[in-house]
């Protein structure tokens, strides 16, 4: 046998012959010279030991970069899915046990591996005519208001005239990349601002509102005004041609948000129009589709979030479109795909990364607010997480993640997760509908990022965009629960109407209770101290959707031992988005409808007063059903909406998938003393059956409970 072969075979843990391994050398620290070494053993890099080297990290003041994440990132998926395996594994165990649980009186929790199809069949609403719309069961309750005068705006498949719009009419009517590349290349360059105005703009973008976008950063916007800018004066004319038409259009869009909302300034929102026009036209001039890039995905996306902040109807529909275009020029770029097989300069790999987790954080987000599927599937999706370069350690050594960090470790442990399962076209039990309400809420959140309790006052002295960014991560998650939770909170009024807290799904009672009122303290909490917020139509929004959940409460149980803390809440509420109506086009919508569940909410307050236990329903309309719970319903435009006289069969729904787990006690003890401060006990009394003459579709249940006119 050779020396060679001896050596082959030699133990992993053997001396060596050499010297001190590079790693090791690069850290001036003693090496015992074995494969591995005991330093890299310890610093838990054997997987370098004795050639390789870690990739340097930097300080930054009080920050600490890394530049490669790679095994920390992997660790953490290992660990994660560990803890669900476990969660899994206890509430196998606790179905298992045949002692109740103590403590409580009330009925059994129901069998979770049962897949409920009155929640699973219920398909959202369609609206027909001129323009088709389909918004899913899980969307959120506003896009559910219909009205004919809301019908009738749809047919201007354009929000908003501008002057840019009126020259590309003239030119020739729906087609106004016409008239040649010259032209469109010279209003291009002619339509940009003067430098000093640029400058502004953007510095007031990425001072108030890049940190809630994302894609762009602020060194990569300064390098392209240089280019567009080159000469010192600031009355120079710009020039175009040291650009990519593409990246034209990032400086378009970014501009055109920051015309929208620079805190310093009332909304110029004709400047922001034609910005925005702008950059669409600098796209259509190179074709993001027949040439995708970096920078057409960054345009797309900042285009799709100026639809959404600038309140114009059907605005939230239309950045569906862009982004979900967004995500599939990302497939066609391969930044939805590890690149850590490439080879590629770090510098891009974090290009990349963080590109596409901003993209897919977007849509997923539209997505859910849609009730809609997002543009990139989790099976198909596995782009690593980038480096957070925001980070920073406190004076006690505690690391403190960024927000962009956190929207995207929320869209990969929580966003993409609940779609996937809770809203897809499957059914699903109410096992995965418990272990999602977990995950959410077990996410973790740094102190720099965690509010103070939700109806505590800010504090003044905090930075603007610090305290934006404490109200994003309370109300983010918050909506998440409402979302998943309820449909079986429909289920909930339905089994037990005088009161919810006895149904068997008593824990989807609680858990939008308490998610519409911590958004609805947040939502008056933004009224009253930050105006600036009212230039977020999604932050209200999200205050509706507590109001009508509240507003179901009051309503179907008045007798109900949160009735009263929903009253007050509710009405509190109700005053807030009233006073932002006027400004507001998207709150302004769904006021009417606000104000008559408000109306029957005090005709069912009054009710209650001397009538018999079993409280008498309070009619509810379809539109209102709809928004309240997300059941099916079909507009047709211009016609009374009425159910068809023939339906189709309804399809089977499909058990594949589903991952069939045990009973068991959700319900925490946070939960158990949030009810018992407001005077209520989950599940406390008189014991309902499991099968108590349940409704078995959403039409069955809606005429049953009184909630069709």
């Amino acid at each position: 046998m050779t020396t060679s072969n001896l050596q082959s075979v030699q133990p992993e843990g053997s001396h060596r012959k050499g010297t001190t391994c590079a790693e090791c050398k690069r850290l001036k620290l003693k090496c015992d010279k074995r494969v591995p070494c005991s330093s890299c053993t310890k610093r838990g890099c054997t997987n370098v030991c004795p050639g390789g080297t870690l990739v340097k990290g930097y300080a930054q003041g009080k920050r600490l970069v890394l530049t490669d994440a790679r095994h920390l990132h992997e660790k953490i998926d290992i660990m994660q899915k560990r803890v669900t395996e476990l969660q899994s594994a206890i509430a196998a165990a606790k179905s298992s046990g045949s002692t109740p649980s103590s403590g409580r009186s009330g009925p059994s929790p129901p069998k979770t591996t049962v897949v409920d199809d009155d929640v699973s069949r219920s398909f959202g609403m369609m609206t027909l005519g001129d323009q088709t719309l389909w918004f899913g069961p899980n969307a959120a309750s506003d896009y559910f208001v219909w009205s004919q005068e809301v019908l009738a705006n749809s047919n201007d498949p354009f929000g908003w005239k501008t002057n840019l719009c009126e020259y590309f009419e003239e030119a020739a009517p729906g087609c106004p990349l016409i008239r040649g590349r010259e032209d469109e290349m010279r209003i291009l360059e002619d339509c940009l601002p003067p430098r000093r105005v640029a400058i502004t703009l953007s510095n007031a973008y990425f001072a108030h509102s890049a940190w809630m976008f994302g894609a762009v950063l602020h060194e990569e916007m300064l390098a392209m005004l240089a280019a567009l800018y080159p000469g010192p004066d600031d009355d120079e004319k710009p020039v175009i041609d040291g650009l990519s038409l593409h990246e034209v259009a990032v400086v378009y869009a970014v501009l055109s948000l920051a015309a929208l909302l620079d805190p310093d300034e009332e909304p110029q929102r004709d400047l922001a129009y034609n910005y925005f026009d702008l950059a669409t036209i600098a796209l259509g001039i190179d074709s993001c589709i027949e040439h995708p890039t970096i920078h057409a995905v960054r345009a797309l996306h900042l285009c799709g979030w100026f639809l959404q902040v600038a309140d114009d109807h059907g605005g939230m529909g239309k950045a569906y479109g862009l982004t979900g275009l967004a995500c599939q020029l990302c497939k066609g770029l391969g930044v939805h795909r590890d690149d850590s097989h490439w080879k590629l300069p770090d510098p891009d790999r974090q290009i990349r990364r963080r590109l596409v987790w901003d993209i897919v954080w977007y849509n997923v987000w539209v997505a859910e607010s849609l009730g809609r599927p997002p543009g990139i599937s989790p099976r198909h999706f596995d782009a690593r997480l980038p480096v957070d370069k925001e980070a920073s350690f406190d004076d006690t050594g505690e690391w403190h993640q960024s927000y962009m960090a956190w929207t995207h470790a929320f869209t990969s442990q929580c966003m993409l997760r609940a779609l996937d399962e809770a809203f897809g076209v499957h059914a699903v039990s109410y096992a995965a509908i418990l272990r999602l309400d977990h995950i959410i809420r077990e996410l973790p959140l740094s102190e720099t990022l965690r509010g103070d309790a939700f109806d505590a006052p800010y504090d003044p002295n905090q930075p603007l965009i610090t305290r934006m960014q404490r109200v994003a991560t309370q109300i983010l998650p918050q909506k998440l629960l409402l979302y998943i939770h309820r449909g079986f909170f429909a289920k909930a009024m339905a089994e037990s109407p005088d009161d919810p807290l006895r149904s068997r799904y008593y824990e989807s009672t609680v858990a939008v209770f308490r998610a519409s009122m911590q958004l609805g303290a947040t939502i008056r909490n933004l009224g009253a101290q930050f105006p600036f917020c009212k230039r977020f139509p999604y932050l209200w929004g999200a205050g509706f959707n507590a109001a009508i959940i509240l507003a179901a409460l009051i309503i179907r149980s008045p007798r109900c031992q949160l009735a009263s803390a929903a009253w007050m809440e509710f009405d509190a509420i109700f005053n807030t988005l009233d006073a932002v109506a006027p400004k507001l086009l998207t709150i302004s919508r769904v006021m009417p409808s606000l104000r008559k569940l408000r109306q029957k909410s005090i005709a069912s307050r009054a009710s209650c007063e001397g009538r018999p236990k079993t409280p008498t329903a309070v009619d509810l309309d379809d539109a209102e059903v709809a928004f309240i719970y997300g059941t099916t319903r079909v507009v047709v435009k211009g016609i009374t909406p009425s159910p068809p006289s023939d339906p189709d069969p309804e399809p089977e729904m499909l058990d594949a998938g589903v991952v069939q787990e045990g009973e068991g006690d959700f319900m925490t003890q946070e939960d158990m003393e949030f009810l018992q401060s407001l005077g209520a006990g989950g599940g406390a009394g008189a014991e309902v059956g499991m099968e108590q003459d349940l409704p078995t579709s959403w039409e069955a249940f809606m005429n049953e409970m009184g909630l069709r006119e």
